[in-house]
């Protein structure tokens, strides 16, 4: 037979011959598992067609489209396919393989794209099936499916992610259709908690083109695979389905035995181990669609789940192991929400390792179940439940939510007793501390009794250490052992000197609190300024730097259109010479720092000075009146005096001269000493600056001798492998490069990396309240919250949706795919978990909020809207 593969064929095509649906299907079937039979038209046997649309000019239209005319020029050429038809060898191919079948046989016709079901790219949707087809309609059917190849929601969808839009590439799946009773879809992970150990089912009466499709809200299981346990069952309205024709073709039918459920506990169970079958058999979680005809089980479809979040290897436990909760540092305490480079992460984690010797002794950090932080494939941990196993949930709390009130809300969410750790050596850790305690049990003396010495002292060694860093860095040192020494100074000196005197002053603090156990308003705000502009506050001091670098400007009126004019002036001379030199020194100072600055592959200051200007164009044009930076900062500073004597005095008048000198003793710690808690980071940003300057020296030379393709390569390497490659000529660090990149892209592709989370991917979030006056509560779907003006449509043609509006619609089946791009989020009244809609709007990363009784009624174009998609709930604005 010429291009057609029967699904029983001993040998296995490939991808590029039959696409991923039909590879697929033919994958389970020669597994043994409960396929309908079927073949595949592959992609050369549709090749004649392709080149006939190619000679048309209609195809160079297409070719030619922009975004505008993209939808009229695909369907003009989609129109064309109706002119297809079978050639004669086309007809006797397709005749051969169908002897296989009894006369009358009905058949599911169904696309299938060498781009499609990939771990990257599901299309969902996009492509065309039809169900009921009897064997003298066949033709059409296929030419149908081919055409969808066309369509612009592919088109769209291709453009979206880095596909081809202009090389269609199609085949043909045409299997037996199963007359089912209930069918639906699964997921052999959870896509809303990201659990790997739950399982996910959507089901209906009748076939499963409205699960898949959206047009009715499904049932819904929820099962833990491990256990073969189910731990849900809701039951969806099932406003209709769909059902096959005896004689061909399919017939829709309203609501029937919608309050029942569609599967029984053992039919639930049965599709649950077919789903661990075919995950074991893919190796990573699946998605299947699934079908009952007269009690028996068939398989439709199985490909990889595109959406879930993917966690390093070394933060996972074994199903049905003891989980570890897990915190993301890297986004909750420094705002990194994307994954940092491999560098980064190992410039780090030596940091942590140094930390850990300076503290205890020896290095923990290496072993996620011994140690608190852990850094691994661009991000930075903390072990939650080994923090449980020495505190209280309610002191873990309490903690974070002065870090991190979203995290510290989900942390209601979890059973503190399943992951408290069991085996946590932190009495061992405690005995070795104590034994380095001495080198740091001076600093905190001092800090508490002498604390303006305490600060002296600082500024002395904070000043010494540049002198040392700056000095290791002239030193002929290889890459790793210039940071091993460099870091390990810093953790030095953050842990013996800087540490100490913080903590002393943050217990200042606490104590100044508990004069004070029910402070009445006046008092609460007093509090609330005894802290603010507190002297050698380094970040506070960088802010006030550049507006006096922006004085500069304004003082002379000197002004400039745009960042791009004031750099010409800096890098032409033209700029005056008081400004010039303020500018210099302030890079000089601070140029090491900027955004994402604990990632040594983040660009710093110095580097690129675009976001600097811009700051200093905006200080320098501040409205006349307005407050200075430095003012402000000195009203701070007075506000805060202020307090300190208002205080003062109420604590004289309440507890007595013994309680007031105590007060004046913890403020003077505080004072002294509390402006430092910023001084740690900077010098640590200090250090991977220094070592970034040596990292962007040798990757020049490696690009130079061809060993890199261009001098960022080198943050996707470690500064093992840089060190290798000095005595290894031949090391290929291009590959080193690219598979050490590749667990940080998949890590990246996430839509959202969550701040709390187990060692199964199972995502906490804050609980999910009630909907109040002014919000509508839904299905959560997709998550992110974004705000937009709602776009309520019937059709997907019924009117533009414009990029940033909010669509609202009782339904979405593929035809409603490329209004995904422009979508801020989505709204609908119908559909489930699974579903077509829920599919695309994780895919593209949109909120999405489903089962909103009333939605297209309740809301109306023009609201402005708030749509949450992690708590189902749409909030009119």
């Amino acid at each position: 037979m010429s291009h057609v593969y029967a699904f029983s064929e001993a040998n296995v095509p490939s991808l590029a011959d039959v696409g991923g649906k039909g590879l697929s299907l033919i994958l389970m079937f020669h597994a043994g598992l409960r396929v309908p039979t079927g073949f595949v038209l592959g992609v050369d046997f549709f090749e004649p067609w392709l080149a006939a649309l190619k000679r048309s000019r209609h195809w160079s239209d297409f070719v030619a489209a922009n975004d505008g005319e993209l939808a009229d020029a695909c369907n003009r050429l989609k129109a064309q396919t109706h002119h297809l038809s079978l050639d004669e060898e086309q007809r006797a191919s397709l005749q051969l393989a169908l002897q296989a079948f009894e006369p009358g046989t009905l058949f599911a016709v169904r696309s299938s794209s060498p781009e499609e079901d990939l771990e990257g790219s599901s299309f969902a949707g996009g492509y065309e099936t039809v169900l009921g087809v009897a064997v003298d309609q066949l033709g059409a059917a296929i030419v149908k499916a081919f055409a969808s190849c066309l369509d612009v929601r592919v088109a769209v969808y291709k453009k979206a992610h880095g596909f081809d839009p202009h090389d269609p590439r199609i085949a043909v799946v045409v299997q037996k259709q199963v007359a089912s009773d209930v069918a639906g879809v699964g997921f052999s992970i959870n896509p809303i908690s990201n659990d790997l150990d739950e399982a996910v089912l959507n089901a209906n009466w009748g076939l499963g083109e409205t699960v898949v499709s959206g047009i009715a809200t499904p049932d819904l299981f929820v099962v833990d695979k491990s256990q073969r346990r189910i731990l849900s069952r809701t039951t969806g309205r099932k406003e209709t389905s769909i059902w096959l024709e005896p004689d061909g073709g399919t017939q829709q039918r309203a609501a029937a035995n919608s309050d029942a459920l569609s599967l029984s506990d053992d039919q639930v169970l049965a599709i649950i181990d077919q789903l661990l079958r075919i995950e074991g058999l893919y190796g990573k979680p699946m998605d299947i669609e699934w079908a009952f005809e007269h009690g028996e089980l068939y398989l439709l479809q199985a490909r990889p789940i595109t959406t879930q979040l993917m966690l390093p290897d070394d933060v996972m436990t074994a199903p049905g192991r003891r989980r570890t909760l897990l915190l993301d540092l890297t986004s909750s305490v420094q705002g990194i929400l994307e994954p940092m480079s491999v560098m980064g992460t190992s410039l780090l984690a030596r940091l942590f390792s140094h930390g850990s010797i300076e503290l205890v002794g020896q290095d923990v950090t290496q072993e996620l179940g011994a140690t608190i932080p852990y850094c691994t494939t661009g991000r930075l941990y903390a072990n939650l439940s080994n923090v449980l196993a020495v505190t209280t949930p309610s002191k873990l709390a309490e903690f974070l939510v002065l870090m991190d009130p979203l995290a510290a809300g989900a942390l209601k969410e979890v059973d503190h007793e399943a992951y408290r750790a069991e085996g946590f050596a932190m009495a061992g850790l405690v005995v070795r501390a104590i034994n380095h305690v001495p080198p740091r049990l001076l600093n905190l003396i001092e800090g508490r009794l002498m604390p303006e010495h305490a600060r002296d002292g600082c500024n002395r060694v904070l000043t010494q250490f540049e002198r040392e860093a700056n000095s290791l860095a002239e030193e002929d040192l290889s890459l790793g052992e210039f940071a091993d020494r460099l870091l390990g100074r810093i953790a030095q000196l953050i842990l013996r000197e800087l540490l100490p005197r913080i903590l002393m002053a943050r217990r200042a603090v606490a104590e100044i609190w508990k004069l004070f156990p029910s402070p009445d308003e006046e008092t609460a705000w007093q509090l609330g300024r005894i802290d603010r502009s507190l002297p050698g506050n380094v970040t506070v001091e960088m802010g006030l730097a550049l507006a006096e670098v922006a004085e500069l400007l304004s003082e002379r009126g000197l002004t400039y259109r745009d960042v791009a004019a004031l750099k010409t002036a800096l890098d032409t001379g033209a700029a005056p010479t008081p400004f010039v030199h303020a500018w210099q020194t302030y890079l000089d100072r601070y140029g090491h720092r900027g955004p994402r600055e604990l990632d040594v592959a983040s660009p710093r200051f110095r580097d690129q000075h675009h976001m600097l200007l811009e700051q200093v164009l905006q200080m320098a044009s501040r409205p006349e009146g307005s407050e200075s930076p430095r003012a402000v900062h000195e009203r701070n500073q007075h506000e805060r005096r202020v307090a300190y004597d208002k205080l003062r005095e109420v604590v004289h008048e309440t507890h007595g001269w013994r309680q007031t000198k105590r007060f004046e003793s913890h403020y003077r710690v505080l004072e002294s000493l509390f402006g430092f808690r910023e001084t740690p980071k900077f010098y640590v940003v200090y250090c991977l600056d220094l070592i970034r300057s040596r990292l962007m020296t040798q990757a020049r030379a490696l690009v130079a001798e061809r060993r890199l393709d261009r001098v960022e390569q080198v943050f996707d390497l470690t500064l093992d492998d840089l060190d290798r490659a000095k005595s290894e000529p031949g090391l290929d660090l291009r590959n080193i490069a690219r598979a050490r990149r590749a667990p940080v892209d998949r890590l990246a592709a996430a839509p959202e990396l969550p701040r709390l989370f187990d060692s199964r991917g199972r995502v906490f979030r804050p609980p999910a309240r009630e909907a109040r006056e002014g919000e509508l509560r839904g299905q959560p779907i997709s998550q992110g919250v974004v705000r937009g003006i709602v776009n309520v449509l019937h059709s997907p043609d019924e009117k533009p949706l414009m990029p940033g509006q909010i669509l609202v619609a009782r339904a979405t089946d593929p035809g409603w795919t490329p209004l995904f791009v422009n979508a801020a989020a989505i709204v609908l009244e119908v559909g489930g978990l699974l579903q077509h809609g829920a599919l695309v709007a994780r895919e593209y990363g949109k909120p999405c909020v489903a089962g909103v009784e009333r939605a297209t009624e309740l809301l109306r174009d023009g609201m402005l809207v708030e749509v949450d998609g992690a708590a189902g709930i749409v909030r009119l604005l």
